[in-house]
């Protein structure tokens, strides 16, 4: 029995509307059947097809120039985003002798791995020439190179003097120099230069000054006479710079070598001041043992050793 029919006949369905219907035969399991099928156009193209009654109503499918037409659009949407993201690039490209804070690039990127941001060859105001990331740069998080961070003051021009207003200060050493750096490391050098920059301690000394001072001295502590390294390649180093007298400044004649933790014992005391402590300390642990120290003579047995039991009393 053919099945009752719904007039479809000029309606519309998505992009399709439905032209005329027909009956069609079928047979499932061995036994006949009927179906109705409607002829449908395409709203856009004119394409016709026959499909049933429940795909039209429920699930009408998309004609191929709707898809076409899909296709292109995403397309073109692909390729204006790749000429805007072009246009972007170009605006942020990074050009030899761009300035970026202290920053001046010189040197085109150097090997980058993938996945990782381009990194540009600079130069720092004070001379110091590393390779610096593309993003750092624009973002402005790297402004200047670590010595300049470290030591806080700006330089002045394209000059390698660094000065202060108001403090008084002039650091003559070129740091971008190496030879100037054989003897005393560069990060003991501005080390000392912002410890006195921080607490806004006069400082009128050269490098070439500390140098000749830390020979003078025999390369030992001027208060114990331990004996004192310093190792410009890898900055590690047992001497420190003292004022004997902490109310004046770094000044030539008030400046001395001492081992780092005699310095961090001294603090700001007097040198005389701190001797007579040491003194004090010393006679009273001789007196515990029954000794009395004779601190005229050279040969006087060490307390430590004493105490240790590797001298007779």
């Amino acid at each position: 029995m053919a099945p009752k029919k719904r007039d479809l006949t000029g309606q519309q369905f998505g992009g399709w509307i439905a032209v005329e219907a027909r009956t069609k035969r079928y047979f499932k399991d061995d036994k006949p059947g009927y179906a109705t099928e409607w002829k449908v156009r395409c709203t856009l193209c004119g394409f016709e097809r026959w499909d049933t009654y429940t795909h039209i109503v429920n699930r009408p499918p998309k004609c191929e120039c709707v898809k076409r037409a899909k296709r292109a659009a995403d397309e073109r949407r692909r390729q204006e985003s790749k000429e805007a993201w072009l246009a972007q690039l170009e605006t942020t490209k990074i050009h030899i002798g761009d300035k970026y804070g202290k920053w001046t690039v010189i040197g085109e990127p150097g090997p980058t791995l993938p996945g990782r941001h381009p990194k540009y060859l600079c130069r720092c105001q004070c001379g110091e020439e590393t390779y610096v990331a593309k993003n750092t740069l624009r973002s402005g998080e790297s402004t200047q190179c670590r010595l300049c961070a470290s030591v806080g003051i700006s330089s002045t021009g394209e000059g390698t003097n660094w000065r202060k207003a108001g403090r008084g200060l002039l650091m003559t050493a070129n740091l971008n120099n190496a030879d100037l750096f054989k003897i005393i490391p560069k990060k003991q050098w501005t080390s000392i230069c912002k410890g006195a920059i921080d607490r806004n301690i006069e400082f009128d000394l050269e490098i070439e000054f500390l140098e000749k001072l830390f020979f003078d001295q025999g390369e030992r502590c001027a208060l114990s006479g331990l004996p004192l390294r310093m190792h410009p390649k890898s900055g590690l180093c047992t001497a420190s710079l003292d004022r004997r007298d902490s109310q004046k400044g770094y000044v030539p004649g008030n400046v001395q070598w001492v081992h780092k933790h005699i310095n961090i014992i001294k603090l700001d005391f007097d040198e005389n001041y701190f001797i007579g402590l040491c003194e004090e300390i010393v006679r009273h642990q001789y007196a515990k043992i029954g000794i009395t120290p004779d601190f005229g003579n050279p040969k006087s047995p060490r307390l430590g050793a004493l105490r240790h039991g590797y001298l007779a009393g």
